[in-house]
């Protein structure tokens, strides 16, 4: 059985000419999987025929094998290749994707058939002829340090040039979430294509944005900064919808808790940065700030932080209005209420 093909294994495939007629994608990272699900289409079928030759479907809505088989059977319109992507194949019982089996075995060498599933699948059934024949890709998530490298290769296709501060803290700023990550790479372009993007550039084009300033109060938060606190907060929530900013925020506290927590449990230890940075895979430079401010911190404290946060939680789901909620739950957080 050959081990998973990586992304850009496959994309090297892809531009040596030697792709196979048939893939399965799957895995957790399904921004990555759609960039070369697009990459894929627009590489190997020209624009004005893509709309007679690419099809996406849905397995959720319900898939029949014998009309998709004919069609990957069935030449192209005036193309050389035909493309019929299957998503969320994991929802479907291997039973009924057993008559892809013979396909597989004679596929059409006019047609590339990708099936799509958006978590790991068992090496078993239809599958695992994929895993046999060397036909699939495996989606992960990229850790931190990959990511940083990931935005600047990605800036680079946007015609900027990022050293690695800059990389570091857009992702600190933004989160691991490549979508996210594209979106601003995306605003920043805008202003600075062509240029070279350092942390200043970064935060010129963050300082006005929501992701900036929740980044703005993990941090005060984590400094036990009061007035900070409270004053950033009630920013963000002027500037959105209050429940879909309580969303966010409760999100982005309850994980910067974690990383407190394991920082702290590091930091006793006589732990160093590179140590937090292997165990949560965030980067060095992160590691190192949270570790300072870990040592405001105590064990009985991080325990209280999580039940204030379960606590508040369960009153904006039994319909409190979150600003107050916040409020009181940044002002217990930031010590101003213990």
């Amino acid at each position: 059985m050959s081990p998973p093909l990586s992304p850009d294994e496959f994309r090297n495939q892809v531009k040596r000419g030697d792709n196979s007629p048939f893939y399965l994608f799957y895995g957790p990272d399904e921004f990555r999987m759609e960039k070369e699900l697009i990459y894929l289409k627009e590489n190997l079928i020209p624009e004005d025929l893509r709309d007679l030759n690419v099809e996406f479907i849905n397995a959720d809505e319900g898939i029949n094998p014998a009309d998709i088989i004919s069609k990957a059977r069935s030449m192209p319109f005036m193309a050389k290749l035909r493309l019929i992507v299957i998503r969320r194949v994991e929802n479907i019982p291997l039973k009924r994707l057993e008559p892809f089996e013979p396909y597989l075995e004679r596929p059409s060498d006019s047609t590339c058939l990708i099936l799509v599933a958006q978590k790991d699948v068992k090496k078993k059934g239809i599958f695992k002829k994929f895993f046999d024949k060397g036909c699939a890709v495996y989606f992960r998530r990229l850790t931190d340090r990959e990511l940083i490298s990931w935005i600047r290769a990605i800036a680079h296709d946007m015609g900027m040039k990022m050293d690695s501060q800059a990389s570091r803290l857009l992702l600190e700023i933004v989160g691991n979430n490549p979508r996210d990550i594209e979106t601003e790479l995306e605003k920043l372009s805008l202003r600075f294509r062509g240029q070279e993007i350092g942390p200043e550039q970064i935060k010129e084009t963050a300082i006005h944005s929501r992701l900036y300033s929740i980044f703005e109060l993990m941090d005060a938060v984590s400094m036990k900064d009061v007035r900070a606190s409270i004053k950033i907060l009630s920013k963000i929530l002027d500037e959105e919808d209050e429940r879909a900013g309580a969303l966010k925020i409760m999100g982005m506290l309850m994980r910067q808790i974690r990383h407190l927590s394991k920082a702290l449990s590091i930091l006793n230890r006589g732990g160093r940065k590179q140590d937090l940075s292997s165990a949560t895979g965030l980067t060095t430079y992160y590691a190192g700030r949270l570790l300072k401010v870990s040592s405001r911190w105590n064990e009985s404290e991080i325990l209280r932080a999580v039940r204030l946060l379960y606590e508040a939680d369960e009153l904006l789901k039994s319909g409190h209005r979150p600003r107050p909620v916040l409020e009181s739950l940044i002002l217990n957080l930031s010590g101003g209420g213990a």
